[in-house]
């Protein structure tokens, strides 16, 4: 009697495992996490959006030294008013010559001055894009975990 017991449990955990690998699960996973994917893909952008339209006028010249959404939000979360820019370290951010650009456009900038308010919500928003982009960098990792799986 142990042993039918001991033979049923390890037939029910094979076909749990044929069930986990089975080829519609899969699917359905990697089409959800695609749709996913999308969704948070518009999210980034409109943050940016909401970013730029924030700090732009306030340092006009960041926005082309910087094409990458997700280095600009990473300065302006380290860095915030521009007047920061020769106390801020952003080494391990982006290229030395990047950062002397930056540095030199700070103190040359035609940009306005920033309030405190618009400058801490500026802030929070780009927290919340590295958030959201960490998320979608992880979720990219699991689905090509699963496609390697499969």
């Amino acid at each position: 009697m142990f042993r039918d017991t001991q033979q049923q449990q390890q037939q029910r955990g094979e076909d749990e495992f044929v069930n986990m690998i089975e080829p519609t699960k899969i699917d359905s996973t990697m089409v959800n996490g695609t749709y996913i994917m999308d969704e948070l893909d518009e999210e980034l952008d409109q943050l940016f959006v909401e970013i730029s339209d924030l700090y732009d006028s306030h340092f006009p010249e960041l926005v082309t030294l910087l094409v990458d959404q997700l280095q600009y939000c990473q300065v302006i979360e380290r860095m915030g008013d521009r007047c920061n820019a020769n106390q801020c370290d952003l080494t391990f951010l982006i290229p030395n010559h990047l950062q002397n650009d930056i540095l030199q456009s700070a103190q040359l900038s035609n940009g306005t001055s920033i309030t405190l308010e618009n400058l801490i919500k500026c802030q929070q928003l780009c927290t919340q894009y590295l958030s959201i982009n960490t998320y979608r960098l992880q979720l990219t990792d699991y689905l090509i975990n699963k496609l390697i799986i499969q």
